[in-house]
């Protein structure tokens, strides 16, 4: 799922995290935190005979491993040593010393750098960044296991860590659980682990022959092309000029290519314009804009009309994610000791407040929203998109008192892919609607947020279990 919001992970916790030349600080007490970064290579991915897959990738070549000599009584972890043993990120099983910890989040990934190395995470379908105590820390990587691997051996390779039982919430399924922690970066008293039930994680390490600091991840960093996956173009929130500046050239590229590539396409794929965007957020914005998601990218883009719809809306919808609404409404926290409680409260803000259409049943459709549908016969099953101007009737418009109107959510089958759209106008012949699954219905499947991942998930209580007695414990914002 992911997540957008876990990308920003540095933006959700203002006051515990500053992003760019800042150091990681301490909330309470303003401190500089310090760390060191940790691999656990024992629960990284295998690829098959059809596929190669690698989790982990290094570029070492300013490093030196004297600059961090291993302890002699020191023994890796037997598992940790088997994965590592050729491979390039072999110098990084040992202890590593401290410093600086400093993080920076650009588009769908994020940069955590600690003393001699940086980490770049790519957080693909499912995985997250956990923030712990030392402690819980400590705890959830103490003890681990085979993963569920159908291949005895390799499920012995790709394990997985133990969730003792006091993070196991009352009411919620009882089974016994793990969780796959990939990398961290320990302090003295908290940890940032990466997270991933999926193993679809990546990570890239950067080691140098000096700690890290707060100016290596700025954009006038000799090495801030470096940090950064190949692909990925300008971000949308700290990057905006120059990512409209990349918006613009796309378009003259797409006028001259005729380019026939749906739009929610173009938004999901082409990252080095569209960077951070994905199925949800790409149904959202262009809900907003109010396009049927499946328009050529040529069209839109020959309408100077909607191609400055499209501008605009990109710069508000990505400043919705870094707004003080958002922080206070989805990114709280809980009083709850457990790290793995399930965040009732931000899912269900995230769901019913950031998520539009996608996946939706329905949605509330605000006024000026609903009148400019209704004005270009969106909502009317007897007109044509891009067809001949639409005269709408009076009865078609909101009443003045009337702030929003709840509207059907409809999704459009096209070979493989569901567009989802409240949009009724005739369009190709290939069109057909029906209600899609709706996202609140998914249960403990994971699906969008940042409180749904699979480890909080199995906290969620079960509707005909016993549940603990009292309320829910009360939600502070970091």
């Amino acid at each position: 799922m992911v997540t957008q919001a876990q990308a920003r992970f540095a933006r959700k916790h203002k006051g515990q995290v500053l992003t760019g030349e800042y150091p990681l600080l301490l909330q309470d007490t303003y401190s500089i935190l310090t760390g060191h970064l940790v691999l656990f290579p024992r629960t990284f991915a295998m690829g098959t005979s059809r596929r190669s897959y690698c989790t982990c990738t290094v570029s070492r070549s300013a490093y030196d491993e004297d600059l961090e000599p291993s302890p002699p009584e020191f023994v890796p972890n037997a598992h940790d040593a088997r994965r590592s043993a050729n491979e390039d990120w072999k110098y990084l099983i040992k202890p590593l010393s401290d410093g600086e910890v400093h993080v920076r989040a650009r588009g769908k990934e994020l940069f955590l750098a600690a003393g001699y190395h940086g980490m770049r995470v790519n957080f693909s379908l499912e995985a997250t960044v956990l923030v712990t105590t030392r402690a819980d820390f400590d705890a959830l990587t103490a003890e681990d296991c085979p993963g569920p691997n159908t291949n005895k051996s390799k499920a012995n390779n790709m394990r997985r860590f133990v969730i003792p039982p006091q993070y196991q919430e009352e009411g919620s399924r009882d089974k016994a659980r793990d969780i796959g922690v990939f990398a961290a970066i320990v302090c003295e008293d908290t940890a940032i682990m990466v997270v991933d039930f999926a193993r679809l994680v990546q990570l890239h390490i950067i080691s140098l022959d000096r700690h890290w600091v707060g100016g290596d991840l700025q954009r006038d960093s000799m090495l801030w092309a470096t940090l950064w996956g190949l692909g990925r173009g300008y971000d949308w929130i700290d990057e905006t000029e120059d990512a409209l500046t990349a918006l613009d050239g796309w378009r003259t590229t797409v006028l001259a290519d005729s380019d026939q590539e749906p739009l929610v396409h173009a938004l999901c794929e082409n990252q080095q314009i569209f960077n951070g965007f994905g199925k949800h957020t790409a149904h959202d914005l262009l809900h907003l804009v109010a396009v049927w998601p499946g328009i050529p990218s040529a069209v839109l883009c020959h309408d100077d009309s909607l191609y400055f719809c499209l501008k605009k809306e990109l710069v508000v919808y990505a400043a919705l994610w870094v707004s003080q609404e958002y922080r206070y409404s989805v990114c709280s926290a809980s009083q709850s000791p457990n790290p793995l409680r399930f965040n009732y409260q931000s899912d269900r803000a995230y769901i019913n407040r950031y998520v539009k259409v996608y996946r939706k049943w329905y949605v509330d459709v605000p006024k000026a929203l609903h009148d400019h549908l209704v004005n270009q016969g969106l909502l009317n099953v007897d007109h044509i998109i891009a067809g001949q101007p639409y005269t709408p009737q009076p009865n078609e418009f909101l009443a003045p008192h009337r702030r929003f109107a709840r509207l059907p959510v409809h999704v459009h089958k096209i070979k493989k892919s569901s567009l989802y759209s409240v949009i009724m106008a005739q369009r190709p012949s290939e069109w057909r609607w029906a209600l899609p699954e709706d996202i609140r219905h998914a249960g403990f499947v994971t699906t969008l947020g940042p409180a749904q991942f699979h480890n909080t998930n199995q906290n969620m209580q079960v509707v005909d279990g016993p549940h603990p007695r009292g309320r829910r414990p009360r939600y502070h914002c970091l």
